[in-house]
């Protein structure tokens, strides 16, 4: 396994805290999932893998009370992890937004290209949380191209709106 980042959902984290690994987990919990599951990752990640790093916050994209924002704190924690092992598993409840932000900082810092770290994402499953997103961008002082400019985030917001636009015709017809 050559330096790698995966990028998976808390179901999939599960199961792959079962057996030994060689790569630290980055595991991104908020207050909404599973007890007993974030207990069963805890207890078999510190078993089976190389590192443990347990972060807490929200999925969301602007400050709402009783959430918790995703801070630099956050963002610099998981790089100085990162940086000690290189192999590095993410996972978030679903995989797709907190998960993937991290993990694009992640390649950054390793690899200090845009569009190479851009690469580790799959732009139909990964839509990386604005946030943690933004923090990446302050801390290095680079401009990731996401939701503004990256034409595979348009191309999915055209899909979208395409695919939403007849069942608003639909509903008006009503």
């Amino acid at each position: 396994m050559n330096d790698a980042i995966a990028i998976i959902g808390v179901d999939a984290a599960r199961l792959m805290v079962e057996e030994p690994l060689n790569a630290g987990l980055i595991s991104i919990r908020d207050d909404y999932g599973d007890p007993h599951v974030y207990s069963d990752i805890t207890k078999l990640a510190r078993q089976n893998m190389d590192g443990l790093l347990v972060l807490h916050f929200d999925d969301i994209d602007a400050p709402h009370d009783g959430f918790q924002v995703p801070q630099m704190h956050h963002v610099k924690r998981a790089l100085a992890f990162a940086r000690k092992h290189p192999h590095v598993i993410v996972h978030c409840t679903a995989g797709i937004s907190r998960s993937s932000a991290i993990a694009l900082m992640i390649a950054y810092d390793r690899l200090r290209d845009v569009d190479a770290a851009k690469a580790i994402l799959d732009c139909v499953r990964h839509f990386p949380n604005r946030i943690v997103v933004g923090l990446g961008e302050e801390l290095f002082g680079v401009d990731f191209g996401l939701y503004a400019q990256d034409p595979r985030i348009s191309d999915q917001i055209q899909f979208t709106e395409r695919e939403i636009e007849p069942l608003l015709d639909e509903r008006a017809d009503k």
